[in-house]
């Protein structure tokens, strides 16, 4: 059996760009979820109308309306802060007043020291995350990639990643897809087309790593529940997070579900990796593996080249509830505020 490489190992940048979460449907006062938490609109909105956290050259927002793409911009770290809190639970860690009272010291010089002025609400929130980022890192760093217990927890925070599908799919520019079908035709392998056809480019090797449905496009993954085992697949068309669309074909060599004693080498792998590097790339997979968008506000977390997540644009703007909200008289209070989705 192949073995899975870590996926907190470093990706190409074009692997990368394969990596993304659908979303489900959700409230209207929800913006998104991870682990199960809300990241609730309202959130999202405070924080975005705190010119000291998002910058005060930042254009359009106003009292009634939040611009999409700032909109996303805080959504991402509101997912991630709401993530290293939830996990530093799942973990059993307690965040304590003399956590806070340390995270709230290193808050204010930071904010001094670079002339940053923030809203209480903005404070408190950061303070948190960063008394969660200073426990979770600690645990983190003594993790035992012998301890069954450490990895036990590890396989139970990411469950999805254990259902994967081993192929090889290599990137094909769209001036390239008849060549591509010639070479395929004349018994080249996938994993061969970059050596003969100019712009390919291979981004997922079986023999390197397997892959989970959460970690593809939804669009590749219905291609691949679809494939027969070893049978050439595609071109099959993939849109790109910001706009236009990628081509790619592939073959998959081997579908599994790994248990526990299965995945144990990886998972040793993993936690040796985490051990060395701090929390903030398993966050990273947490979020952009397990998070669910409000389709008004995105369409998917992915990872960023950066191996950041990213939440992106809805694919088309979502119209507003028809019924209107009440005009309130001047002087008395405001309308109810709404994201923007002209992006």
């Amino acid at each position: 059996m192949r073995r899975t490489r870590s996926l907190l190992l470093a990706a190409s940048a074009a692997a990368a760009a394969l990596l993304g979460s659908a979303c489900g449907v959700l409230s209207d006062t929800t913006a998104a979820t991870v682990l199960g938490r809300a990241v609730p609109v309202e959130s999202v909105e405070e924080l975005a109308r705190d010119e000291g956290f998002v910058g005060g050259g930042v254009q359009g927002i106003t009292d009634s309306k939040v611009p999409g793409d700032v909109f996303r911009s805080v959504l991402q770290f509101e997912l991630q802060r709401v993530a290293w809190v939830a996990e530093a639970e799942r973990w059993g860690l307690e965040i304590t007043e003399d956590d806070l009272r340390t995270a709230r010291e290193q808050v204010d010089s930071q904010l001094e020291a670079n002339g940053l002025e923030y809203e209480a609400s903005t404070r408190d929130k950061i303070v948190e995350l960063v008394a969660a980022q200073g426990v979770l890192n600690e645990r983190f760093s003594r993790l035992d990639p012998d301890s069954d217990d450490d990895l036990r927890r590890l396989y139970d925070g990411l469950p999805a990643l254990w259902d994967q599908a081993c192929a090889a799919v290599t990137y094909v520019p769209a001036e390239s897809e008849a060549e591509v079908r010639r070479a395929l035709r004349d018994g080249t392998s996938i994993e061969e087309l970059p050596d003969v056809v100019e712009g390919t480019s291979l981004v997922l090797d079986p023999g390197d790593r397997c892959v989970s449905s959460e970690q593809i496009p939804d669009e590749l993954d219905e291609a691949f529940r679809s494939a027969t085992t070893g049978r050439d697949v595609g071109p099959v068309v993939v849109p790109n997070p910001n706009g236009g669309e990628s081509l790619y074909v592939f073959r998959i060599d081997e579908r599994r579900r790994l248990d526990f004693a299965d995945a144990r080498e990886d998972l040793a792998e993993i936690a040796d990796s985490l051990a060395q590097q701090g929390a903030q790339s398993w966050i990273s997979l947490v979020v952009s593996s397990t998070a669910e968008v409000n389709p008004r506000y995105g369409s998917a977390v992915t990872m960023s080249g950066m191996g950041e997540p990213l939440v992106l644009a809805p694919p088309t703007p979502i119209a507003a509830p028809v019924e209107p909200e009440p005009v309130p008289e001047p002087g008395i209070g405001g309308t109810p505020s709404e994201v923007d989705h002209d992006h």
